[in-house]
């Protein structure tokens, strides 16, 4: 009985926790409520009848194709709330000219949103407020071109593009803050944005499109030393400040620690690793194995479910996801992170998992990983070698930095390492991977290492 309640427990966290985890923890909850002996619970899925159906439109004129794209809309509606499923089909994405000139006033979109297309809003003219999902990775060609009355929009920090024209002619947004997780900003993406004071770019490495019309002329560009942000604001003639001495502001504080609905971003936790009941252990990038569930529950059969078909093969044969890894601290208990969550919500308190993952709480898992095997996108399997990483001052720049790393492995071009974010090469004469970085960069962070895609 004590141990069908705390597996009961633990789905109810598990569920939960889907807030924090976005689709992963959702994942999990649904593998161990199969696993947990309920006749009264059941997983998702979609009819053949649903795959099949090539369009279907729901009471408020949101019109959604099978594989989940909204494709218009012809509701009259000026405040519109896009359900996470439309007429049993789960809702991905905003496609091409879907709003297109719509006389929408304000939009809320779903978690389940990953991607917003061309044209998406553009010409929104009576557009004033979006919240956008927290899990779009991509903002599209002139997604938002022309939206007139948009005066302010956060980009949740799991974009990591922003196309041509994206936010062109946007003239009553007044400032925007670009996430770490934001690599690219296309041409002309915030062109005759009239009214922008101030662009705020929280990486330092994000690749700014190289033309004087992809920011304005008059904002101020706020960012690191170096950075890539410094440098377009240099050879453009722009005003530059550094992150942190920029002009105090007294915006509201979306974060109140009293609030336990606050929603916080989990920006540090990369991977799941899950063992087998054979002790072998296995590796999930978190966001690829996102995907594929979200893939998984429109077609099965798909081959990008090919993923997290693995994963749920693997529960099911007795397998168990027994850490997280952490960006800084490396692999972590993730059992003890489900009771900190539970006990947060029965306490009636907020719960980040980036503050969990910071305190001194978290708990490093006690377990020894060795042989590790990681899933690609494809559900293939292959080994991630054990490595050394050393750092020194750089022999050619001021203020930079030489990482190398070097893979126990005979065959080290079998794969590709980065160090946050910056992809190594490597020396074959040397026997080591290297990059130059800021010397401001962290040593504590883990290096990315991933087998190279296989070409049939």
């Amino acid at each position: 009985m004590k141990k069908r309640l705390f597996k009961n427990l633990n789905c109810f966290a598990l569920v939960t926790l889907a807030i924090f985890l976005f689709f992963s923890a959702n994942v999990l909850a649904q593998n161990e409520i199969m696993n947990s002996g309920s006749d009264d619970v059941k997983t998702s899925s979609i009819s053949a009848e649903e795959i099949t159906r090539s369009m279907a439109t729901s009471s408020d004129g949101i019109i959604i194709d099978a594989g989940g794209t909204i494709t218009g809309y012809t509701g009259t509606d000026q405040d519109v709330e896009i359900p996470d499923t439309i007429n049993g089909i789960r809702v991905l994405g905003i496609g091409d000219f879907a709003f297109l000139r719509a006389s929408i006033a304000t939009i809320e979109l779903p978690n389940s949103i990953i991607n917003i297309g061309k044209y998406a809003f553009a010409d929104c003219t009576n557009l004033t407020t979006i919240e956008l999902s927290d899990s779009i990775t991509s903002i599209g060609e002139n997604a938002f071109l022309g939206c007139s009355r948009l005066t302010s929009i956060d980009i949740p920090n799991s974009v990591s593009s922003i196309g041509y024209r994206a936010f062109s002619g946007c003239s009553s947004l007044k400032s925007i803050d670009l996430p770490s997780s934001v690599n690219y900003i296309g041409e002309r993406a915030f062109a005759d944005c009239s009214s922008m004071n101030t662009i705020r770019i929280h990486s330092a490495y994000t690749n700014i499109y190289q033309s004087t019309t992809t920011l304005p002329t008059f904002t101020t560009i706020v960012g690191y030393d170096p950075s890539t942000a410094k440098d377009y604001a240099k050879k453009y003639d722009r005003t530059f400040i550094l992150i942190g001495e920029e002009p105090e502001e007294d915006p509201e504080d979306p974060e109140d620690p009293e609030d336990p609905t606050y929603d916080s971003t989990n920006t540090r936790m990369t991977t799941f690793l899950l063992q087998d009941v054979y002790g072998n252990f296995y590796e999930y990038d978190k966001e690829l194995i996102n995907l594929s569930y979200l893939v998984y529950q429109i077609n099965p059969t798909n081959a990008k479910a090919d993923m997290y078909r693995h994963f749920a093969v693997l529960l099911d044969k007795g397998g168990k996801v027994i850490g997280i890894k952490d960006s800084e601290k490396g692999y972590m208990d993730y059992d003890a992170l489900l009771t900190a969550y539970l006990l947060a919500q029965l306490s009636g308190k907020s719960f980040a998992v980036d503050s969990y993952l910071e305190s001194d709480d978290a708990e490093s898992l006690g377990v020894e990983v060795t042989d590790l095997k990681y899933v690609n996108k494809y559900g293939d399997v292959s080994e991630i070698p054990l490595y050394s990483i050393e750092f020194s001052e750089s022999p050619l720049i001021m203020e930079r930095k030489m990482v190398k790393i070097t893979l126990k492995t005979d065959n080290p071009k079998n794969y590709t390492v980065s160090y946050n974010g910056i992809e190594l090469t490597y020396d074959e004469s040397l026997g080591y991977f290297w990059a130059e970085i800021s010397s401001e960069t962290s040593e504590t962070l883990l290096p990315l290492i991933e087998p190279v895609p296989v070409v049939v």
